[in-house]
């Protein structure tokens, strides 16, 4: 019985030391130091909730491209879906460098017969010099 006893208390007493690590809560790269974000990049912001529209309507959506300090690019930003009926403009848009702005105001279109239901449009932003990226949102198309 005293040997079970000392080797219950050994195995806590290990247990609640452990190894002597520690993990970051969340996982590996969590938490700590952040590494400072690449300044010569941009990213691409596109509404995160459905955007509801009527048959026969047209409403703006406001999509972002967040450019690091040091991005100094012209970004060509094109919107493309397959819903029948639906349509964005302008497509193709740019913002140029010297552009203080960071936001463009497309236009979806539902024509009068647009099909009913949820249809995605995909944005594409491209710099003049590196690799594309994209971001998807819903439009939801409903009767009028």
């Amino acid at each position: 019985m005293r040997r079970f006893v000392a080797t219950f208390l050994c195995m806590a007493l290990a247990l609640s030391f452990g190894c002597n690590t520690k993990s970051t809560p969340g996982g590996p790269g969590a938490g700590g130091t952040t590494r400072a974000e690449k300044q010569d990049t941009f990213s691409l912001k596109v509404p995160s909730t459905s955007t509801s529209i009527k048959q026969g309507e047209t409403k703006d959506v406001t999509i972002t491209v967040d450019r690091g300090h040091d991005f100094k690019e012209d970004v060509k930003l094109s919107a493309t879906t397959e819903g029948k009926g639906v349509t964005v403009t302008p497509s193709p848009a740019e913002l140029k460098a010297s552009d203080k702005a960071t936001e463009l105001k497309f236009k979806i279109e539902a024509a009068k017969d647009a099909a009913i239901g949820e249809h995605n449009v995909t944005v594409k932003a491209t710099p003049t010099h590196g690799s594309a990226t994209e971001g998807t949102f819903k439009v939801k198309v409903t009767g009028p």
